[in-house]
């Protein structure tokens, strides 16, 4: 039978991770639930169970919003749930995206609720919706809890594309350059051996240092792809070890300039989840618990479950989050004003607003720099070969006129 790796708040509102083995995930989150656990995200735990979760079908990101959207729109006009999921379904195009709607009304007609529904769909569903859904259900304000969902996708979705969009020229230039050195090196520079060669005269020393440099790359080509492979596979299988990850992610926050855009990228993502479920009606702890399930980062998503853990004890959240130095001043102050004017959600939402135009800024000044930077250094290396080349050239030059 496979085996499911679930996510689940406790009674004490506490995240924790617990493993079932289960026919399929249904029966691994009733497991959950009658362990007194609130299932918010499972996930395939070995290769026997993989084939059970592909059947589900990825639904595109764009869809999801569009999804969400539109049934609060729907909802806010006072049609049922089943009503509204069918006009959805006659919206969009994707096959797959009709069939998740039709599956989700399907389910409501067996009359399971829409958190049951959305919690089995972890590979669809990222654990925030679930949280928001949950929220809504219990508070009787589904709309509200689908327009914040589609509202937050929409923004990780442009956050998303604004990223890729800046990195494709660099990208484009770094892999351009490399191969023109690389094709300077081992295709134009061999070449000219046999003429030095032939000539009999001593070589430059830089045009002797770029020979030996180019045999390198030649001979050893081979060995340092081989060796570039192992390091991936054995850096894979040492990020696989939670600790191992955690102190990496760590590192990644501490460097001078990723770090500053990492931490302000995952703390906006946390911080619009959370300004959705505290608007959706989700207590402030699971709020907090249900956000830090959303990070890449575990380190840092570490550091919020610590500072979680403090305001169960009875610490404000800014005073939780003081403790650790980790955060920025600006995190920390913006929450304790939230905090002090009961407009806890706002702050949230202000944070993930001021980080969001932080890191597009941010990527635009680093992208700014990197394309001149490379041009300038592959304009150095070429210019250093091309100079190596001919002070060679002229040396037989010379030798031929004397």
């Amino acid at each position: 039978m496979p085996t499911f790796s679930i996510s689940a708040v406790d009674p004490l509102g506490k995240v924790v991770e617990q493993t079932y083995t289960a026919a399929d995930q249904p029966a691994a989150l009733e497991i959950a639930r009658e362990r007194g656990l609130t299932p918010v995200k499972v996930k395939v735990a070995d290769a026997n169970a993989k084939s059970t979760a592909s059947a589900q079908r990825k639904v595109p990101g764009a869809d999801l919003a569009f999804m969400f959207g539109q049934l609060a729109v729907l909802l806010k006009a006072g049609l049922e749930v089943d009503r509204a999921l069918t006009l959805v379904e006659t919206m969009v195009a994707r096959p797959q995206t009709k069939e998740e709607l039709r599956s989700m009304r399907q389910s409501l007609l067996e009359g399971r609720s829409l958190t049951d529904y959305v919690t089995e769909k972890a590979t669809i569903y990222p654990s925030f919706i679930v949280g928001a859904v949950r929220a809504g259900e219990s508070s009787g304000g589904l709309d509200t809890a689908f327009g914040q969902i589609g509202r937050l996708v929409e923004r990780q979705i442009a956050m998303k594309r604004k990223m890729i969009t800046a990195l494709v020229y660099p990208g484009f230039l770094a892999a351009g350059s490399l191969v023109s050195v690389i094709m300077l090196l081992t295709v134009v520079l061999p070449r000219f051996e046999p003429l030095f060669a032939s000539a009999g005269v001593e070589l430059p020393f830089t045009t002797r240092a770029l020979m030996t440099v180019s045999d390198w790359t030649i001979d050893l080509a081979p060995v340092a792809a081989l060796a570039l492979l192992a390091g991936w596979l054995i850096s894979r299988q040492w990020l696989q070890n939670p600790v191992n990850q955690e102190r990496f992610h760590r590192t990644l926050l501490a460097a001078p300039v990723l770090g500053t855009l990492l931490m302000k990228s995952q703390l906006a993502r946390f911080s619009l989840m959370v300004a959705s479920l505290l608007r959706a009606g989700v207590p402030l702890l699971n709020g907090l618990n249900t956000g830090t399930l959303s990070l890449s980062n575990t380190a840092l998503a570490a550091s919020l479950k610590a500072a979680a853990t403090r305001l169960r004890d009875g610490k404000t959240l800014a005073d939780a989050l003081s403790a650790d130095r980790s955060f920025p001043d600006l995190f920390v102050q913006l929450i304790r004003v939230g905090e002090e004017t009961a407009k806890l959600d706002r702050s949230f939402q202000e944070i993930g607003e001021i980080y969001e135009r932080d890191v597009a800024s941010d990527m635009q000044r680093v992208l700014a720099m990197i394309a001149p930077a490379t041009t300038i250094c592959v304009g150095i290396v070429i210019a250093a070969i091309i100079a190596a080349i001919l002070s060679a050239v002229l040396r037989i030059n010379d030798l031929a006129l004397t």
